[in-house]
């Protein structure tokens, strides 16, 4: 009992014994993070993957010492997320982007009836729901959310659009017409 006393003793009394007892303890976790961020695999085929190739000797063993390296890598420049870490550098891309005020009027109609409009009338649903009752929303509440939706967008230029979405709120000038043109076109909040 007394050489595993020492043993043990041993092991955590150093910093390269704790080293390789950590990455020990974490080098299943650690090879099913490469497998999920190179191969898309869910949680458990990475299990039985990383399993399967522990068993092989030398090379799969070799294998399983370089994944737990890689896999403490990639934690470690994700900042400890898990989600983060086993995204692959495709999924992670930014999208690419662009400038509305450099859109074409055609463009920005389209952009408006496309992504704008629809999104706009979305979250008014969703805050219709919130303001609901058992997820049911007021009557007349889907027909005014479609109305404000469209008004909101055709009463506001490309340009004043350009400058102030990024702004929490909007010039007074602005948000007086456009309130007045929902209220003269939709009415009322339901």
């Amino acid at each position: 009992m007394e050489w595993l006393k020492k043993f043990v003793g041993g092991i955590f009394g150093t910093a390269i014994g704790l080293f390789v007892t950590v990455l020990s303890l974490l080098s299943l976790p650690l090879n099913m993070l490469v497998a999920i961020r190179w191969y898309g695999f869910e949680w458990w085929s990475a299990l039985i993957l990383v399993l399967f190739l522990s068993c092989i000797p030398v090379i799969g063993q070799i294998g399983f010492i370089v994944g737990t390296l890689l896999g403490a890598y990639y934690l470690f420049q994700a900042d400890f997320d898990w989600r983060i870490a086993t995204e692959s550098r495709a999924v992670a891309t930014p999208a690419a982007t662009f400038n509305v005020a450099e859109l074409s009027p055609v463009d920005f109609s389209k952009y408006k009836t496309k992504v704008l409009k629809p999104g706009l009338e979305a979250a008014c649903m969703e805050q219709a729901k919130a303001r609901g009752f058992e997820g049911k929303v007021q009557v007349g509440a889907a027909q005014w959310c479609a109305c404000f939706s469209g008004v909101f967008f055709d009463n506001l230029s490309q340009r004043e659009y350009a400058e102030n979405y990024t702004k929490d709120k909007a010039p007074s000038e602005i948000a007086n017409r456009v309130s007045r043109a929902i209220d003269a076109q939709c009415g009322k909040t339901p």
